[in-house]
């Protein structure tokens, strides 16, 4: 009787370890499911954003040598999109703090990790993007076209303001013109359109990654042991 008392209570005991251990892991899930919701919020904001970016890249491109000439301040807020570059950083608090105690382990689906093994690589190829980016203002085409131009503001606009599809003083227009065919300006421009296409690319992986991430915890999330 009493080895039965002892085999009992030590079943009951881990039933009880077990029941907590599921609580702890559904309470993981439900965390890990928030942070890539939040990601993948952001990563569709930012793929948004970058695609208005190169639509405006592709617009300046064909408006700067159309025969129907628009204002420069025009061409100017369009040219803004060639220095801009849209950051992502994925919301990831709640994976980063299971991922350093060890609570990871809880979760047993081998897709996940890959996923997420995936996830981390393309996120850090895109934030290598946006360095590439920064490190052109100061050792790039954009430098070398700050040297040229004695700044970037001559040949954008920061304010978002609407665009007056006017005919432009053609002197001022075809000095622009110059400016921004030049080798330097081509060069800055291209380097650019593909840096932002590249992180197009990135994000859009990214955001798929993140569905196929909360596909599988939302399938883990339902099996309770």
């Amino acid at each position: 009787m009493v080895v039965i008392g002892i085999l009992i209570a030590l079943q009951v005991n881990n039933l009880n370890e077990e029941r907590k251990r599921e609580i702890k892991r559904q309470e993981l899930i439900n965390s890990l499911i928030i942070d890539f919701e939040t990601s993948l919020t952001k990563s569709q904001e930012s793929l948004k954003e970058t695609d208005k970016l190169i639509k405006n890249m592709d617009l300046f491109s064909d408006l700067l040598q159309s025969k129907n000439q628009v204002s420069v301040d025009s061409l100017k807020s369009l040219a803004t999109a060639f220095f801009r570059m849209i950051s992502f950083e994925p919301s990831l608090t709640f994976y980063s703090q299971a991922k350093n105690n060890g609570d990871l382990e809880l979760l047993e689906s081998k897709d996940f990790f890959v996923k997420v093994n995936q996830f981390e690589d393309r996120n850090t190829m895109q934030k290598k993007l946006m360095d590439n980016f920064l490190q052109g203002y100061s050792t790039g085409y954009i430098w070398e076209l700050r040297k040229s131009v004695g700044s970037i503001n001559n040949l954008k606009k920061d304010s978002s303001s609407s665009f007056f599809w006017v005919q432009s003083n053609t002197e001022t227009h075809q000095e622009y013109y110059d400016l921004m065919t030049s080798p330097l300006a081509i060069a800055a421009m291209q380097t650019h359109k593909v840096l932002n296409e590249s992180l197009r690319f990135d994000l859009i992986l990214l955001e798929r990654l993140s569905n196929e991430i909360l596909s599988i915890l939302k399938e883990e999330k339902e099996v309770v042991k």
